[in-house]
């Protein structure tokens, strides 16, 4: 498999020997991996890496930096499902490592919320003045909406499947001011970065009608990683390709970008796979994005902020799925 990825990817790993990933013998190089389970498995090689033993901090120390005067009392929201509840368990410890206070949890339950009111009731009671949600974007644009009917003030920081235009689907007020955690370049900058231009263009030309987001930027940077894999493979092995080879080969790779897509990335075996510390933000303003931080310098910039200590070891992320047979 290559490029995909789904929410329920410890679904995979159903122990039946003709729906197991691992049964089956199969390779994946995926544009995501959502659970414990999926992200620490082997039989993979992630080109953006998110491993349950890592979270990254960045996007909480450069929040921190932008409002120095919030108070750092922080509302984690989370939909109601494993791999959901795991990225809570990671979003707290990330908040503690830099210092900031989770006052208070909620969930909800992924499908069939119509009105969103009583959650943000009870989120506005919390008394934070942040934001952190766990799950899709039409469901906070519910949640954002109706907290700024309740007069709440405080600001939304948020992870990168929030840079989406259905964020904006309960009008542009709701998150207006949220901040949205990059891995790679926005598109508003695509001018800049030659690559990003270069992947929109491919959109406009041969699906005019695909949505434009970050897991499509993520995708494509999957297939150049198993492209290069493939290409290395055949040549070592006289044009025979063959799934332990793909692994090493795209394993291997060090300072991964996709070609200029995303911050720089370790794809590294399921044992020595780490998420990056490198991070910029994007701030929502009258219904669209635009860079917050780092600021652009223009010399040797890749305009992503990569601090040594971005990243926070987590204790309970999840335990992968390891097939002690495969040799990666």
């Amino acid at each position: 498999m290559v490029g995909g990825g789904f929410a329920q990817d410890n679904l995979e790993f159903s122990g039946k020997a003709e729906s197991d990933f691992h049964e089956c013998g199969m390779i994946d190089i995926p544009a995501f991996a959502a659970s414990g389970e999926k992200s620490g498995s082997n039989g993979m090689v992630q080109p953006v890496p998110n491993t349950p033993d890592t979270e990254l901090n960045t996007i909480f120390r450069d929040y921190r930096t932008l409002n120095p005067e919030a108070d750092g009392d922080t509302v984690v929201v989370y939909g109601q499902l494993p791999t959901m509840e795991t990225g809570r368990d990671k979003y707290e410890a990330a908040l503690a490592d830099v210092g900031m206070n989770v006052v208070g949890t909620v969930s909800y339950p992924v499908a069939g919320v119509l009105d969103w009111t009583s959650y943000a009731v009870e989120v506005a009671d919390t008394g934070a003045d942040t934001l952190v949600f766990v799950g899709e974007p039409t469901n906070l644009a519910g949640l954002l909406g109706r907290l700024r009917e309740q007069g709440w003030e405080g600001t939304a920081v948020l992870n990168s499947n929030m840079y989406d235009a259905t964020l904006f689907g309960d009008g542009p007020a709701g998150p207006e001011g949220s901040l949205v955690r990059m891995p790679a370049h926005p598109f508003e900058e695509a001018a800049d970065w030659p690559a990003t231009q270069q992947y929109l263009d491919l959109l406009e030309e041969y699906m005019p009608d695909a949505k434009q987001g970050l897991l499509g930027v993520q995708s494509i940077s999957a297939w150049l990683l198993f492209t290069f894999a493939a290409n290395a493979c055949a040549e070592e092995n006289d044009g025979l390709l063959d799934r332990t080879c793909i692994l090493e080969q795209a394993a291997a790779q060090e300072e991964w970008t996709g070609g200029g897509l995303h911050a720089p990335q370790d794809p590294a075996s399921w044992e020595d796979a780490a998420t990056s510390p490198c991070s910029a933000l994007v701030v929502v303003t009258d219904g669209g994005f635009e860079r917050a931080y780092p600021e652009l310098d223009g010399t040797d910039d890749d305009g992503f902020h990569c601090p040594e200590d971005g990243t926070t070891a987590i204790d309970d992320g999840g335990i992968g799925v390891v097939d002690p047979d495969r040799p990666i």
